[in-house]
């Protein structure tokens, strides 16, 4: 679920994982790397970890605060599945596509109402 959209040409990218039992764990991004091989992809860490779902708003409102551009994805899996690992490199060039999605789908859902 996108929590909060932000700048379509920049912003960093969180991800916060709920357990669906109270946990929720948070990523951001990873410092960068200078390897060239990098270009494109994204790289994300572990910020916090089986904390309740009040911690990680409140950490999000304080990174808010400093980057109003950036984009927060909620994914719900009660195994805590986020696909992007501590220091795994993720290509997120799929990101606008997926974005723009969800916007049509939730206008769709919206004249529904």
């Amino acid at each position: 679920m996108l929590r909060r959209r932000g700048a379509g040409e920049a912003g960093a990218i969180f991800i916060s994982v709920d357990y669906l039992d109270g946990r929720v764990d948070l990523y951001g991004p990873a410092p960068p790397r200078m390897d060239e091989s990098d270009e494109g992809t994204r790289r994300f860490d572990r910020i916090l970890s089986d904390v309740n779902g009040l911690d990680v708003s409140e950490r999000m409102a304080r990174e808010v605060k400093f980057d109003s551009d950036l984009w927060w994805v909620e994914i719900e899996d009660r195994q805590g599945r986020c696909f992007a690992r501590l220091g795994l490199i993720v290509n997120c060039n799929w990101l606008p596509i997926v974005w723009r999605s969800l916007l049509k789908w939730f206008k769709m859902l919206l004249k529904r109402f």
